[in-house]
Order: C-alpha cells, then sequence, then structure tokens
C-alpha cells in the first residue's frame, strides 16, 4: 500500500506552486475539504482544519482552546469559501480536545483536536494515513517527494526597508486560502518535519494546515502554524514541525470520531 500511495503522490509534484502562509498562491478550489475556524460569533478568523469525514473537521488543540477561552464556548464555526469573509457560508460544531494534549506546555505532544458537526458538511473529506505510513515509506522516499500545505494564515508583512521599521505580519492579510509546497525533511515518533522553499512562512492562522502527500489529498500531519522566528509569530526559519497522523497516539483519539483506514 505504501508503496502506491507514493506513486499516486507522486503523479504531477512538478506541477506543485512554487511558492500560505507567505510566499504561497491563492488555492481557489483545489482543496475544498481545507476549512478555515472562526469563533461562533463572527468575531474573526482563527486558525485552519481539515474536514476527515462528513461531519469531523481535524485541526489543533492549541489553536482550539485559545478559541474556546475567546468565547466562553466548546462551539466553532467553519466555512469551506477560498477567502473567509462574514458573507461566507458557516458551519457551527462542537469542540473535542485531545485530552493527552498538555494545555500547560501549548504546542506540544498530542496537538490535536476535532470540531464535530450535526449535520454533513457539503466537501469530500481528505483521507487519512493508515499506520505507520511514515515508517514503510522510508526516509529516502519521502526525501524524494513533494508535499503540499493549504492554510488560512497571514499572507504578507509590512513596514521593514521600504515601510520603515522591522517587518510586522498583516493582521488583515488573512483568511484566504493559500497552497505552498513544502520539502520533507525528517520524522521521530511524533513528529515530521518539512522546509519550505525561499522565503514562505507558516504564519498566525495556518496552525491546523493539513500537510498533503503530492497530489493524493492524504493528510500525513497537522501544522504547528507559525512559531519560533521573528516577533510577528511567523515561523523565518523555512522549517516547519507536524504532528504525525500515522502513530498509535494520533489515532487512538482521531478513531473515536471517524473510521481509521
Amino acid at each position: 500500500m505504501a508503496a502506491g500511495l507514493l506513486a499516486v503522490a507522486a503523479v504531477g509534484v512538478s506541477a506543485a506552486p512554487a511558492l500560505a502562509v507567505i510566499g504561497g498562491v491563492p488555492d481557489g478550489s483545489g482543496h475544498p475539504y481545507v476549512a478555515a475556524i472562526g469563533q461562533p460569533d463572527g468575531g474573526g478568523i482563527v486558525f485552519t482544519g481539515v474536514a476527515i469525514s462528513p461531519t469531523v473537521i481535524l485541526t489543533v488543540a492549541h489553536g482550539a482552546r485559545r478559541l474556546e477561552r475567546a468565547t466562553g464556548s466548546d462551539q466553532a464555526r467553519v466555512t469551506f469559501d477560498p477567502t473567509a469573509s462574514s458573507s461566507s457560508t458557516w458551519f457551527t460544531g462542537t469542540i473535542h480536545i485531545n485530552p493527552d494534549w498538555n494545555p500547560r506546555i501549548g504546542i506540544g505532544t498530542g496537538d490535536l483536536a476535532v470540531i464535530t458537526f450535526n449535520h454533513p458538511l457539503p466537501v469530500t473529506p481528505a483521507s487519512l494515513p493508515p499506520a505507520g505510513l511514515l515508517d514503510q515509506l522510508g526516509q529516502p522516499a519521502l526525501l524524494a517527494t513533494r508535499f503540499n500545505v493549504i492554510g488560512y494564515g497571514l499572507a504578507r508583512f509590512q513596514g521593514g526597508p521600504n515601510g520603515g521599521g522591522r517587518p510586522q505580519p498583516d493582521f488583515m492579510s488573512g483568511g484566504t486560502r493559500k497552497i505552498d509546497r513544502q520539502f520533507f525533511l525528517s520524522f521521530d515518533s511524533e513528529w515530521v518535519w518539512f522546509h519550505l522553499p525561499g522565503g514562505d512562512q507558516l504564519c498566525p492562522g495556518d496552525s491546523g494546515s493539513p500537510s498533503l502527500l503530492g497530489n493524493a489529498n492524504l493528510v500525513v500531519g497537522v501544522s504547528l502554524g507559525g512559531i519560533g522566528g521573528i516577533e510577528s509569530g511567523c515561523n523565518s526559519s523555512g522549517s516547519v514541525a507536524d504532528t504525525r497522523l500515522d502513530i498509535p497516539s494520533a489515532r487512538a483519539f482521531i478513531g473515536q470520531y471517524v473510521t481509521l483506514p
């Protein structure tokens, strides 16, 4: 199975955008199962998620907890519109945070959450990996494979040499689904690391962005988003970490809400 998935992932890899996400390109309708997650009161776009069944969105625990604290509610609303706005079509669901995640350390092990819905969402969901997929594929094959990341995070900086001062994120620039390609670096028993090309960066709002195996629409990890780097909260190093979805702990949590491959 692993070899077959890798073959699918390799198809059309050269056509992946070279440029989510600062430096990415608009995704349009390319990945309609990737969602913007916002406050139930319409107070703003917070982070990104991905549909893994007709009634379940997968995302990160630290984003879900921040949303709960901001609103005092376990409700979240999502949209699949390429650009999220007040006029978008929104769906409201219930947050469930992985009990194995430790909120005291924020971003860390077990950083997963789901949002469940009472009625099917109007998208075909992405696929989850079988158990141990990355181990089956192996480091050499993964190094030769391209991956895509899709998120609704901030899209540009403001200021800098031509605008004065140190570059800072433009917090009005988020809310558009963008895609970037990323290159595999390594993995261990909990994480998988990628590198974004050039000066591309993941930023606030990209937490929960799915990393897809080539063009297979198969989610191997969800991004921790813009952490570290400059004061903006964007990841200026170009290296990003994802929570692996093919490991026993992630599968134990996700398997409570969807049927696993």
